[in-house]
């Protein structure tokens, strides 16, 4: 859905490419009415403005490339670019796979909630998540903080220092992935910690440091504004954008909460699109879920489906219904599905992806190890934040 969503051509940055300035219509247009013969005319009204802050979030990823692989280009030439351009193109695969999951995203990262009480020590440490987490977050290999929930996030669960939560440190490398029992594990290397308890958040390594008190970029967390801030009723963040929605609470998305866990159907999709259109005046053109619910809308009745491409780059598979594009993604929440405009939506760009040094790369000071970064420097916005909603709570398996 990424791929699909307007670079935006009208953005102007501040002198820093820290943010630009989006302009936003609120009020006014009440000088307008019926009168009588002799009447005074409607009274003047002005047109009430405000602007939205739409700040760039950086994204990269690194390959380093050993001293010892790059002289085997002495005994043969492949070895050295097979080595670097698998790195790039495996490296590539898993950041976008991480952008599809941020777009669905709060802007904080969280990838999984406990649910249950552990404790670390110097073995293996396991630990459970929620039925709301989606386990095709979690890759053997990478490294995860536990955080105590909060928006932003406070108390990280690692080390007995107070200021632990300040300081960017090795986060715990996970060993294994079983996602049939929704568990994770790793080893612990005997560090005194803070226990962690149900409801905590499991988050990439360091995203969480620096959130807390934080203003501009990070006001609202490291990654890109994903679909769960953008379309919000304030749940998250009190704000989107620099405008509070204590302020201009029409700002509001739709939203879907019904307590109990309810299959999604035909009926829950075309309320929430109705609900849109009415807060909006806009008409929903994508729908954004994972699979399940997309069979679930299948055992219902869903008819006239049909698939536009079977495979995109980002790993969803799109199709329409009624004028309407479905996004299937392995690695959207579940239990939640999205609705929304796409002409509400644009891509702030300040770079596309692409690499931060030379063709040489840079060595690692005091190794023997070369190294490529590449990233880019961009955000996604909404122009009118009731152009969508979502629904929640639905059954998830």
């Amino acid at each position: 859905l990424l791929q699909k969503i307007k670079k935006a051509t009208d953005v102007d940055w501040d002198g820093e490419g820290k943010y630009f300035v989006l302009p936003i219509h609120l009020e006014g247009g009440q000088s307008q009415g019926f009168y009588g013969e002799g009447e005074i005319l409607p009274r003047s009204e002005p047109q009430v403005g405000d602007r939205f802050l739409i700040y760039t979030k950086a994204m990269a990823f690194t390959v380093a490339i050993t001293r010892q692989n790059i002289l085997a280009i002495k005994q043969g030439p492949g070895a050295f670019f097979n080595s670097k351009a698998h790195e790039i193109e495996e490296n590539t695969i898993s950041l976008r796979e991480k952008m599809s999951r941020a777009f669905g995203g709060d802007g904080q990262g969280v990838l999984g909630i406990l649910a249950a009480n552990a404790t670390v020590g110097g073995g293996v440490t396991t630990l459970t998540f929620t039925s709301d987490t989606n386990m095709q977050h979690f890759r053997k290999g990478m490294y995860i903080d536990v955080w105590a929930p909060a928006y932003p996030v406070v108390g990280r669960r690692v080390g007995s220092d107070a200021a632990d939560n300040l300081l960017y440190d090795k986060g715990w490398k996970i060993t294994a992935v079983n996602r049939a029992a929704r568990t994770v594990t790793f080893t612990g290397d005997g560090t005194a910690v803070d226990a962690m308890v149900a409801g905590d958040y499991v988050l990439p390594e360091n995203e969480g440091i620096g959130l807390n008190g934080a203003t501009g970029n990070l006001a609202h967390g490291k990654e890109f504004t994903g679909l769960q801030a953008l379309f919000s009723t304030g749940q998250f963040w009190p704000s989107l954008q620099g405008l509070a929605y204590a302020t201009y609470p029409e700002l509001q998305a739709p939203r879907d909460t019904a307590g109990a866990d309810r299959p999604l159907s035909v009926n829950l999709l075309e309320k929430m699109a109705n609900d849109i259109s009415v807060s909006s005046d806009k008409d929903v053109d994508f729908i954004w879920l994972d699979h399940f619910q997309h069979r679930t809308l299948l055992a219902s009745g869903l008819q006239d489906v049909r698939h536009v491409s079977e495979k995109v780059k980002l790993g969803y598979t799109q199709m329409t219904w009624n004028g309407k594009s479905f996004y299937l993604d392995r690695q959207a929440p579940p239990g939640k599905c999205f609705l929304g405009s796409m002409e509400c939506l644009g891509r702030a760009v300040l770079a596309e992806m692409g690499p931060f040094d030379g063709p040489m790369g840079e060595r690692t000071p005091r190794y023997a190890v070369t190294e490529w970064a590449f990233g880019a420097d961009m955000n996604i916005f909404n122009r009118q934040p009731n152009g969508g909603g979502w629904l929640e709570n639905l059954t998830k398996s």
